[in-house]
């Protein structure tokens, strides 16, 4: 039987506790709590998860989904190589600042000089559409590095072990110049520890999402997940995009009603026994405004940006329970 060695997911308080700024890099982290020992994920076991596209993906990589989309959000974002590029620069100029930080998220010491960029690279998502009055997508923004999409890189020790994710925004102006960071904004980029109980800088892997949600539900998952970043969140703390092959029947926690979707998304949850299908709220804006500062020839420019969510997507969600003995595998 061939096994996928992968760790299981740290149970992550949604909640935001700190945040810090040194050399124009900032940290946010999250409270974790101890998890169950690491286990496996069986091969056999997620080829029967799932079906349609999703099987055809998996059929392709052999044991794992790709995790960056084929077509980026905007023409205007850094290819993945730009941005590990930076990721590299960030950990190695700003993480021994932030290393004591670091260490409490990842539950023991790190020697920033030997981390190293490992595994795939990811990229979450955005779920929403910036629009700044008389500026074009170009401009150095908060609101396109904030509310945009995120490449996130894992960084490993020189046993292998993931230590430290990195994440890069999308839409960063910020360059390498004579090995010195230029053009940051203050929204370019978040650093995290990464606990010993997470298999992938985001969390939990895509792979781990599918077997969740499966295994939640009754149903086979039929499109390729999807990282969507969460609004509010640190880009960890992005959400992985799942649609079953048929429609799922639910209970709203909140509420009690029911409902029926074939797209569900899933995130750590505090209690992972507990495995929580998240749908996208009712009734959630879909459009605000905001004032942001646009940098212009050395100047701030005050401006107004509209934040928009994009087709298909969502911003707000709400907790549901599958309902029992109605969600059997489609034949």
């Amino acid at each position: 039987m061939t096994m996928l060695a992968t760790s299981p997911p740290s149970r992550c308080a949604a909640g935001l506790l700190r945040s810090m700024t040194a050399a124009g890099v900032t940290l946010l982290s999250m409270a974790c709590f101890p998890d169950k020992q690491p286990t496996a994920i069986d091969a056999a076991d997620l080829r029967a998860a799932v079906t349609g596209a999703a099987a055809s993906a998996l059929a392709i990589s052999g044991a794992r989904f790709e995790a960056i989309p084929a077509n980026k959000v905007s023409p205007s974002e850094i290819s993945e190589a730009a941005a590990r590029e930076l990721a590299v620069t960030f950990v190695r100029q700003a993480g021994p600042l932030l290393r004591s930080g670091l260490e409490r998220d990842h539950g023991g010491p790190i020697d920033i000089s030997t981390l190293s960029p490992c595994g795939p690279a990811y990229y979450a998502e955005t779920p929403n559409h910036v629009v700044i009055e008389d500026n074009d997508e170009g401009a150095n923004s908060i609101a396109y590095t904030a509310f945009g999409s995120w490449w996130i890189f894992g960084f490993c020790g020189p046993q292998g072990d993931l230590q430290v994710s990195e994440a890069v925004a999308a839409m960063t102006r910020a360059k390498i110049v004579s090995g010195h960071l230029e053009g940051l904004n203050g929204m370019d980029q978040f650093m995290k520890g990464i606990p010993a109980e997470w298999d992938s800088p985001v969390g939990f892997s895509a792979e781990r999402a599918v077997l969740r949600i499966a295994r939640r539900t009754g149903r086979r998952i039929a499109a390729v997940p999807r990282l969507v970043r969460r609004s509010g969140f640190i880009p960890q703390n992005a959400i992985w995009q799942l649609r079953t092959e048929g429609p799922v029947q639910m209970t709203l926690r909140g509420t009690g009603s029911q409902t029926a979707s074939a797209q569900l998304y899933a995130w750590l949850t505090r209690d992972i026994a507990d495995t929580v299908v998240w749908l996208p709220a009712a009734g959630e804006p879909r459009e605000f405004q905001m004032p942001v500062p646009v940098q212009s020839d050395g100047t701030v420019v005050p401006k107004t940006a509209t934040i928009s969510v994009r087709d298909g997507f969502a911003t707000r969600f709400d907790a549901a329970d599958p309902e029992r003995g109605t969600n059997e595998p489609a034949p």
